[in-house]
């Protein structure tokens, strides 16, 4: 699935250099709101414990780098994730180190298998149509 939508969505944003500002402007938005959208959903599907894998999942893009966060028990954490993106990237994740065990394995009660991967897939459906409306 994600290289199938990755290959549709570089095509459009390949001509987006070439677009007129408004349309560029509503891409960008477009790419954004499904990188909150997979990142609500992300949020739901991984099991809870100290809250510290849920509020360190979030959505970074040209204009949004950090991310501060804090558990139940008061601990702050620098989320960041560190990408240097161009206006067209999104990206959603987490830092925490056992956020791929959680995501291959599943938490204890196997809540959050493939929770990330899920999410992805459930948001981005129908975004290349999505985008390409834009365009027309």
């Amino acid at each position: 699935m994600s290289v199938k939508l990755e290959m549709k969505v570089n095509k459009l944003v390949d001509k987006f250099d070439s677009m007129p500002d408004e349309i560029q402007k509503a891409m960008i938005d477009e790419l954004r709101v499904t990188g909150f959208m997979i990142e609500s959903t992300y949020k739901i599907a991984v099991p809870v414990v100290t809250s510290r894998l849920q509020t360190s999942i979030h959505t970074e893009h040209s204009d949004l780098k950090s991310h501060t966060y804090s558990d139940n028990k008061g601990n702050t954490y620098n989320g960041s994730l560190g990408y240097n993106l161009k206006p067209t990237q999104v990206i959603v994740g987490t830092n925490v180190e056992y956020a791929n065990k959680i995501e291959y394995r599943g938490g204890k009660s196997g809540r959050g298998k493939r929770a990330l991967l899920r999410a992805f897939e459930t948001e981005t459906a129908g975004l290349p149509e999505r985008l390409a409306k834009l365009i027309k």
